[in-house]
C-alpha cells in the first residue's frame, strides 16, 4: 500500500486527523481536535501524519525550543496505529521533521524514548541518533496534587532570571541561560550565598504545558529539594500542568533523587535521552 505523509496544515480538519492518529495510536493526550490546532497553530510547534489512502494512520509531533547553541528541535510525539507498524512509516515522519528542520537551519535534535520501547529506539538509531550513556529518571511535580507549602528556610529566597547568564560558584560545570519567558534560570539565595540553580524551559505539547528543567545545579540535597520545589510551585503559579525533570540515574545522584522525591516529585519510568547534531 502506498502511504502519503505530510506536514500538518493548521485547520480543524486535519487537526481532527491529528487527534485520531495519536488517540488510537498512544493515547497519551487527552486534548480534542480544538486544543490540538491550538498547538500547531503555535509558530515553535510542527506536526507531520501519514496518510493511507484518506486516513491518518500516524503522526510525528515536534517543537523547537532554545538551546545553548541556537536552536534545538524536540521530537515530542511518534506514533502509528498497531496495524501499520514495522512498515518503516515512524522513521519516515522522523526523517521528515528532521529534514524541514535543517531547512530552517536547525541544527540540533532530541528525543526521549522509555527504556522498554525497543521499537522507538530503533527509528532514533535509524534516523541517525546517539544514545545518551545512561538511562535517565522521570521525576515530575504536579502542582494539582502538591499544596502550596513554604520548605525551605525563611531566609532563603528563590529568584526568577529571564535575561543573563549565570554559573554555579567557581565556574563549575555548565551555564545556565536565561532568555525571556521560554527560558529562565531559577536561583535559590541566603543572603549573598547561591545554594542552587535551575533552567527550565516553559513547553507545550500536544498532551501537556509544563517547566522542562534542563539543568541542575545545589551546594546540597536541601537546596536541591528546596529548588525544585520552588520550580514545582512555579509551574502551578503559571497554570501549567507539571515540571519535569529527566535524572540520569545512575548511584551518585541516589540523594538528589531523594530529595526530588522528598519535594513532592513522583518517579516515572526510565527513559533513554536520543541527540542528534553537533555532539
Amino acid at each position: 500500500m502506498e502511504y502519503t505523509l505530510t506536514k500538518a496544515a493548521c485547520t480543524l480538519a486535519v487537526a481532527q486527523h491529528l487527534a485520531i492518529a495519536e488517540h488510537e495510536s498512544l493515547g497519551d493526550s487527552a486534548y480534542p481536535p480544538a486544543m490540538m490546532l491550538e498547538v500547531i497553530r503555535l509558530p515553535e510547534h510542527y506536526a507531520y501524519l501519514a496518510y493511507a489512502g484518506e486516513q491518518p494512520v500516524g503522526f510525528c509531533s515536534c517543537f523547537e525550543t532554545p538551546a545553548d547553541q541556537g536552536t534545538r528541535l524536540e521530537v515530542d510525539m511518534l506514533g502509528v496505529l498497531p496495524e501499520y507498524r514495522r512498515q518503516g512509516m515512524a522513521t519516515r515522519l522522523v526523517r521528515m521533521a528532521l529534514q524541514a528542520a535543517q531547512e530552517r537551519g536547525v541544527r540540533a535534535f532530541r528525543g526521549v524514548v522509555a527504556v522498554d520501547n525497543h521499537s522507538s529506539q530503533q527509528v532514533f538509531e535509524r534516523a541517525g541518533f546517539r544514545r545518551s550513556a545512561t538511562p535517565h529518571r522521570m521525576l515530575v511535580f504536579e502542582p494539582g496534587r502538591n499544596p502550596a507549602r513554604r520548605v525551605y528556610p525563611t531566609d532563603w529566597r528563590l529568584t526568577v532570571e529571564v535575561e543573563g547568564v549565570y554559573h554555579a560558584p567557581g565556574r563549575e560545570g555548565p551555564a545556565f541561560y536565561a532568555a525571556g519567558p521560554v527560558r529562565e534560570v531559577y536561583r535559590l539565595m541566603q543572603g549573598d550565598t547561591l545554594l542552587a540553580l535551575g533552567e527550565c524551559l516553559a513547553v507545550q505539547t500536544l498532551a501537556y504545558r509544563g517547566l522542562w528543567v534542563e539543568k541542575l545545579w545545589a551546594a546540597s540535597p536541601e537546596a536541591l529539594g528546596a529548588l525544585a520545589h520552588g520550580i514545582g510551585q512555579r509551574a502551578g503559579e503559571l497554570g501549567l500542568d507539571e515540571a519535569g525533570y529527566l535524572a540520569p540515574d545512575v548511584a551518585e545522584q541516589a540523594d538528589d533523587h531523594i530529595a526530588l522525591l522528598e519535594a513532592g516529585y513522583r518517579s516515572w519510568d526510565n527513559y533513554w535521552i536520543y541527540e542528534a547534531g553537533p555532539e
